[in-house]
């Protein structure tokens, strides 16, 4: 259940910076629980077509997911 709410989560902000996300987004939980409890490779498969490096994709990704909150 988690998961698929993650996920759509994560379809949301990619639409909401104008990003399309694939239809299966990579999601897993890390190894070393320091890294968080879930991690996903969402910024950088999309970052080449978005046009921009995936550090500032990912910080834009982070900011509409904050703003779901």
């Amino acid at each position: 259940m988690i998961r698929q709410q993650l996920t759509a989560a994560l379809a949301a902000a990619a639409r909401d910076v104008d990003v399309d996300a694939p239809s299966e987004i990579g999601l897993e939980q890390p190894a070393n629980r320091s890294h968080g409890e879930w991690s996903s490779n969402l910024a950088m498969v999309t970052a080449k077509a978005a046009g921009t490096n995936p550090r500032e994709l990912a910080d834009r990704l982070v900011a509409a997911l904050a703003a779901q909150s």
